[in-house]
């Protein structure tokens, strides 16, 4: 009977390793692809980098590498559906893991946050699956504000330059 837990708890091991370094995976590809830095310091032997992705679908990533010169690292994933992930403080994340290699080991790391609702955990493979149309809608998106502000702006200029004709000739 203990032998029939044992390769329970060995498969349960195993498939958990294997989401560790997925999620891990895709969240750093994901960051350093698309993130922003939002502190970054060289220290005698190592550079500190944190960096965020918010609100990419439900969720949103901070990752925090090269801590010490012997490494550090933290990766934190935050799922909100259907929210916007400004304030921090109002959600908790559903996932969070230290290692301190350079590279990703699941035994080299500490799971701090691996919350157990496989809610989050579908939502999480589901945007994977769609990464490729996710980051064309936010390039889309991000074109068209660029394009929205910058026909403002031609509209501000524009006004401004009637707006100094009708004063100089005297238009009110």
């Amino acid at each position: 009977m203990a032998r029939a837990g044992s390769s329970t708890l060995i498969k349960r091991i195993s498939e958990r390793e294997k989401f560790l370094r997925k999620v891990t995976s895709f969240v750093e590809k994901l960051v350093q692809e698309k993130g922003r830095v939002i502190r970054r310091s060289q220290g005698s032997s190592n550079t500190h980098v944190v960096a965020e992705l918010l609100n990419f679908g439900d969720f949103s990533f901070k990752t925090d590498w090269g801590q010490t010169m012997f490494g550090g690292n933290d990766v934190e994933v935050w799922y909100h559906p259907n929210s916007n992930f400004k304030d921090r403080k109002r959600f908790n994340p559903v996932f969070s893991v230290y290692y301190q290699c350079a590279r990703f080991e699941t035994d080299d790391c500490k799971v701090n946050t691996f919350d157990e609702n496989l809610t989050w955990q579908s939502a999480f493979n589901k945007m994977m699956k769609n990464k490729k149309k996710m980051l064309a809608d936010m390039k889309k998106k991000e074109r068209d504000t660029r394009r929205k502000d910058l026909s403002e702006a031609k509209n501000q200029d524009k006004t401004a330059l009637l707006k100094k004709q009708a004063e100089k000739l005297g238009v009110g």
